[in-house]
């Protein structure tokens, strides 16, 4: 995973918060924060963060 501020200004680009990842994968938004702080590892929203980071985070 990239830099945990890289990924929340790709989150902003992308128009997607940690509640919207956490909706999505059926778990709290706290658990997305864990994994963006990489205190935590969850292999579907990791993907979803790379994949949202291939599209958004480019010019990082």
């Amino acid at each position: 995973m990239r830099d945990p501020k890289a990924i929340k200004i790709a989150l902003i680009r992308a128009g997607k918060t940690q509640a919207d990842i956490a909706k999505t994968h059926q778990v709290t938004p706290s658990a997305v924060s864990q994994v963006i702080n990489q205190k935590a590892r969850s292999a579907k929203i990791e993907r979803e963060l790379e994949d949202i980071l291939k599209v958004w985070g480019a010019a990082l």
